[in-house]
């Protein structure tokens, strides 16, 4: 009978070919190396050269190696006998393995999945864990596996998902100060500050993405009067890198600006604001489409500043290094510091009080924006 099975598990492996195997297939080929009388020999010797041509290896070799994992505990295997084969096909799935195309599984998504196949391709966050605690418990000055898969994941990163960080990367990164400080590695080691901040980087551009840019908005039309002050108005109008701009113009000079730009028909405000020191504010109005887009990109700055939270702030300091900026930046985007309190002045007898000339002098205008960028 045990012949029999063997030679099913090597016939059904033949059939097999170069076609990707999901996880729970990963799972079945660690239980029925049992049924060998050197099961590690059955694993490197059939099994896993099987496996070599899939074109996406993760989902089943991490949930074999998990499995793995799990034999040496609960049967008592040699573990010093799977090392080798532990540390060699982690290896191999580093150095060949695209982690760019890593699927997370939501939580729940199991039970709601319609197709079934796929959730096969989709990993749960504790097998990316586990697979870093074992490169951490089984790595060696000469054979140092987690600098390799931090260096992997340095290069992987920038091709990360939007859709996986909440799954996938970040769980990981959430658990890795606990696992370090379990096995007493100072958070500042470098291959894990590298491994870290790439993972950061990758939240960053990934899901939040760069700011906005209107350029509908930004691009305007002209104003026909061909005046000094005109000309540089048209200036500001065609620049698409301003939103704002400056000015020293006259009470008059101002409303002449106005005039010309009501004729034309342009979506732009200018406006004196009060002050010891008057200014005129100019602004070009966002577009609609600006505004919800911008609308969605705060919000994604927010979904990545929660999920960094999670963390201890001293542990992702150590964890970052100098890239713990870029967090401080996210979080006072999300959570700008309040404003200074002004500073209480003498009252002053009227015969004091500054006149200020609204006439023809000209002023020094400064001009600042409503839609300045966060």
């Amino acid at each position: 009978m045990l012949d029999w099975a063997r030679a099913m598990i090597r016939s059904c492996l033949d059939s097999m070919g170069s076609a990707n195997l999901g996880q729970e297939a990963g799972s079945l080929i660690a239980d029925l190396s049992l049924y060998f009388s050197d099961p590690v020999a059955f694993l490197k010797e059939t099994a896993l050269p099987k496996s070599r041509g899939m074109s996406n290896p993760l989902p089943f070799h991490l949930r074999f190696l998990d499995q793995l994992r799990n034999l040496i505990v609960k049967e008592g295997l040699p573990g010093r006998k799977y090392s080798h084969l532990f540390k060699e096909t982690s290896r191999w799935l580093i150095e060949t393995a695209d982690f760019a195309e890593l699927s997370g599984q939501m939580s729940g998504e199991k039970s709601k999945a319609v197709n079934q196949d796929q959730l096969e391709y989709k990993v749960k966050n504790v097998r990316i864990t586990n697979f870093l605690v074992c490169l951490i418990k089984r790595s060696t000055k000469s054979d140092d596996l987690v600098s390799l898969f931090a260096s992997k994941i340095v290069a992987d990163a920038p091709r990360f998902r939007a859709t996986e960080f909440a799954t996938l990367w970040m769980p990981l990164l959430c658990e890795v100060p606990g696992k370090l400080i379990k096995n007493k590695i100072p958070l500042d080691t470098p291959c894990y500050q590298q491994l870290c901040s790439a993972l950061v980087k990758s939240l960053l551009d990934n899901l939040v993405g760069p700011e906005l840019v209107d350029t509908e908005s930004q691009a305007r039309g002209s104003v026909s009067c061909g005046c000094v002050y005109c000309t540089q108005l048209n200036e500001f109008l065609a620049d698409l890198s301003q939103s704002v701009g400056t000015l020293p113009i006259t009470r008059t000079e101002r409303e002449h600006l106005k005039d010309e730009i009501k004729s034309a028909g342009i979506d732009c405000k200018c406006e004196a604001l009060p002050g010891d020191s008057p200014c005129t504010l100019m602004t070009k109005a966002p577009s609609p489409q600006h505004v919800e887009n911008r609308e969605a990109w705060v919000s994604r700055q927010e979904t990545a500043y929660n999920l960094l939270r999670k963390m201890e702030k001293s542990h992702l300091e150590q964890l970052l290094g100098p890239d713990y900026s870029l967090f401080l930046g996210l979080e006072r985007t999300i959570h700008p510091p309040a404003a200074p309190q002004p500073v209480a002045r003498m009252k002053r007898k009227v015969s004091d009080t500054d006149i200020v000339d609204l006439g023809g002098k000209k002023k020094n205008l400064k001009i600042t924006s409503l839609f300045t960028k966060k």
